[in-house]
C-alpha cells in the first residue's frame, strides 16, 4: 500500500487485454502521446500516479499500477508489440509497478463517483483523471475484493 498524500489517478483503456496481460508480465507500458504527456508533467512533479486498467467496453477493470519511471528511449525488456496498432501514435514505454491485478466488474465499483461531476468513476475516458476522493476509494475497494 502507499501513503495517499500527493496521489493523482488516470484511466488507462486499452482495446486488448493482451496488451494489459504483457504489461502485467513485462512491468512496461505505452499510451497515447497527449495521455504520456500528462503522466509525465505528474510524475516530475514528485506525486504518485496510479493508473487503472480497462479494456473498452469490457464493462470492467483489470487492476491498478503505479508509474516508476517516464515514457523513455526502448527498454530492452520492451516488446514493441506493446504498443498495440500501428496507426496509434503512444509514449516511448514506461515502467508501472503493478499492485493489483483482478478482473473487476464495473457494478462492483459503480457506487464511487467523481465529486467534479458526480459520474461514476467507471465512466472515465481514456487518460482521464479521477479524483482523490473516488481515487482512494478505487484503490481500496480493488484492494479488498477477492481474487477471481
Amino acid at each position: 500500500m502507499f501513503h495517499f498524500t500527493g496521489v493523482c489517478y488516470y484511466v488507462m483503456r486499452t482495446n486488448s487485454y493482451n496488451l494489459i496481460r504483457k504489461s502485467q508480465a513485462t512491468g512496461l507500458w505505452s499510451t497515447k502521446l497527449a495521455t504520456s504527456w500528462l503522466l509525465t508533467k505528474a510524475f516530475n512533479s514528485g506525486k504518485t500516479v496510479v493508473l487503472f486498467f480497462a479494456v473498452v467496453q469490457s464493462g470492467a477493470f483489470e487492476g491498478y499500477a503505479v508509474m516508476k519511471s517516464p515514457p523513455g528511449p526502448l527498454n530492452p525488456r520492451y516488446n514493441t508489440r506493446l504498443r498495440g496498432p500501428a496507426t496509434t501514435r503512444l509514449s516511448e514505454p514506461f515502467q508501472v509497478e503493478w499492485r493489483c491485478k483482478k478482473h473487476i466488474d464495473n457494478r462492483l465499483l459503480a457506487s464511487i463517483r467523481r465529486r467534479s461531476n458526480n459520474q461514476p468513476a467507471t465512466q472515465t475516458d481514456d487518460g482521464g483523471v479521477i479524483d482523490d476522493y473516488a481515487g482512494r476509494r478505487m484503490v481500496e475497494a480493488m484492494d479488498s475484493l477477492p481474487q477471481n
